[in-house]
């Protein structure tokens, strides 16, 4: 695989969370593809991954766990009336998850130091030389903490439809919805394949699921991009999911998507798969509808192409046009 960074949004990225534009023009990728400041920056790349479709289920369950049926979220007596009043229920949700997420890393990162000490990798570090300070206890001049986002496309589809079939057309009650998620589409094969087949979805350039994947990682990055941590540093945010669309799916109920229990939801800021049905131009679109400024830790669009497709002279000139425009 290749992979490419834009210098310029990382740049900004850094600007954002108070960084001098002399410094951030030294960064490095590490591990797979986050920007770390080497030598000045523990950012803490892999800190904790947000399930965003999470926020989906506990806004339809009126924030129960609908597989564990424990009361995880932020409950509900009643359901929304409205889609906008169901929206900002989700919005609650997904606040209440990232809150709780940094709560619990706030509460860990003050002892790392203490459970994980780093002498050689501090070592490498002159702050952490001339402050006698591990890595882990404010010794770096940036000690930084990283979130990730993961599962925005099947959030954006899901949501849509709820939007649809619930409150634009009433088809169905929440009451009812809910019922068909939790017995994860038993008997209502017809009415899943009917929303599969649903072509307003993220990844195809279309604006009003576009709109809303803005929308929510702009909430998100309101709420974390240059939060203060617990070590003398601030949050950043980035936008992949690594494996997670797989092993963090295992702990999400169906989805309103057409997704079942414990499947796969859509990676990094992709589209879900198979529902990107305009090809890689619109793919693009979707993705670079978000100010990507926002995610300095990755802001990640993957996608597989065929060998043909980049063959000779005509293929590197189409790989290359390609490259351009996404980062222009």
């Amino acid at each position: 695989s290749i992979n490419l960074i834009s210098d310029e949004a990382v740049w900004k990225g850094y600007q954002k969370i108070g960084v001098d534009p002399e410094i951030t023009q030294h960064y490095v990728p590490q591990g797979c593809y986050e920007p770390t400041l080497m030598g000045l920056e523990e950012p803490l790349i892999c800190c904790s991954w947000i399930s965003i479709p999470k926020a989906v289920e506990f806004a339809v369950n009126n924030g129960i766990d609908m597989l564990t049926g424990k009361e995880a979220g932020m409950l509900y007596s009643t359901d929304p009336s409205t889609y906008t009043d169901f929206y900002g229920r989700f919005l609650v949700q997904l606040d209440t998850i990232v809150n709780n997420i940094i709560r619990a890393v706030d509460l860990e990162s003050e002892y790392m130091h203490l459970i994980n000490p780093s002498p050689l990798y501090s070592g490498t570090f002159p702050s952490c030389i001339e402050k006698c300070r591990d890595i882990y206890n404010q010794g770096a001049i940036y000690s930084n903490t990283s979130l990730k986002l993961c599962g925005i496309g099947t959030t954006v589809d899901s949501l849509l439809i709820v939007k649809k079939f619930v409150y634009d057309e009433k088809r169905l009650t929440l009451q009812e919805f809910r019922e068909i998620l939790q017995n994860d589409w038993q008997g209502y094969e017809d009415l899943r394949i009917e929303i599969l087949n649903e072509k307003k979805r993220y990844g195809n350039g279309l604006t009003e699921p576009d709109a809303l994947a803005r929308d929510i990682y702009a909430h998100l990055a309101a709420l974390i991009v240059g939060r203060k941590n617990k070590i003398g540093g601030v949050y950043r945010l980035g936008a992949d999911s690594v494996m997670h669309c797989v092993d963090h799916a295992a702990y999400v109920a169906a989805t309103p998507d057409g997704r079942q229990a414990r499947a796969m939801f859509s990676k990094n800021m992709c589209g879900v798969a198979g529902m990107e049905r305009q090809g890689i131009t619109a793919a693009m679109h979707s993705v670079l509808s978000v100010d990507t400024t926002n995610l300095v830790n990755a802001a990640v669009c993957d996608f597989i192409i065929h060998p043909s497709a980049v063959e000779g002279q005509r293929g590197m000139e189409a790989f290359s046009s390609l490259v351009r425009t996404y980062f222009s």
